[in-house]
């Protein structure tokens, strides 16, 4: 696999995971609000982290808003 494959299949899964855990922390008690909270961000940073990284290495765009 290309690292430009391998780098979007890290992405596409990060995503996916922040999605999961954004419904979870929408529909959790709130004794577990916080450790979603705090999970939600991270997965956050480091997608926009690996936004960066695409743009700057592969010159794409990912559109996060």
């Amino acid at each position: 696999m290309e690292p430009i494959e391998q780098s979007l299949n890290h992405y596409y899964k990060l995503k996916c995971e922040l999605l999961v855990l954004a419904q979870k922390l929408n529909s959790c008690d709130a004794i577990e609000k916080e450790f979603y909270q705090d999970a939600v961000l991270c997965y956050s940073k480091h997608l926009k982290e690996m936004n960066r990284l695409l743009e700057e290495e592969f010159g794409l765009n990912m559109c996060s808003y």
